[in-house]
């Protein structure tokens, strides 16, 4: 690894809310080893511009530089979660973000082809102070977010259509947290209760 180099961000704010995920796609069997491609890659705000950024790096490429772009230009963004996986493109491994758009208080979901697409994942109230997704057996995301007003954990799953269908997941104090194993699909959803008295955990998948 070569030494680090401080970045200039030239009087912008970013990084205030963050997320990083390193993604490995199998390229091929070796010897009896499967051989990855391995890219790393952050999700985060500028707090200036109130945008929603992303940069990455390809680590099996000594010659590579980061690659950074504008996801969605916006008055505000938080609680981000940014996820490698499989996507809607069906193209292999795909950058796929959840977050809260702090000017509307919805919950967006944002994935890259060749360019990036952003979708509202949930809309009307108070949403996204919290946000977690994960994906189910057909590589589909589903965000799971709190609603403010309502004061509940809620499930938003994009269709094969596009479209999003929500349905509430239990009653909570807002903070959450998904575990993802991505190797066998299985998630697992653990959240405060309201009364801010005991965690629960709840099979996904």
């Amino acid at each position: 690894m070569g030494p680090a180099h401080r970045g200039r961000g030239g009087g912008t704010n970013v990084g205030a809310d963050l997320s990083l995920d390193v993604g490995e796609a199998a390229l091929r069997s070796d010897s009896g080893f499967t051989v990855y491609h391995t890219t790393v890659a952050v999700a985060y705000a500028d707090s200036t511009n109130g945008d929603l950024k992303y940069a990455r790096l390809d680590l099996d490429d000594p010659t590579a530089t980061w690659y950074t772009a504008v996801v969605d230009n916006a008055s505000g963004v938080a609680h981000i979660n940014l996820n490698l996986h499989a996507g809607p493109a069906e193209i292999g491994l795909q950058a796929q973000i959840v977050y809260q758009d702090a000017g509307s208080a919805d919950v967006k979901y944002a994935y890259r082809n060749t360019t990036w697409f952003v979708e509202t994942a949930a809309s009307s109230g108070k949403l996204g102070d919290y946000t977690q997704f994960y994906f189910d057996g057909s590589d589909n995301p589903i965000a799971i977010y709190f609603d403010r007003l309502k004061k509940a954990l809620y499930a938003s799953a994009r269709m094969s259509d596009g479209t999003w269908a929500k349905k509430k997941v239990t009653t909570s104090a807002g903070p959450s947290s998904v575990a993802l194993n991505e190797r066998t699909g299985h998630a697992m959803l653990s959240w405060l209760n309201r009364p801010k008295t005991d965690v629960f955990s709840s099979e996904l998948i």
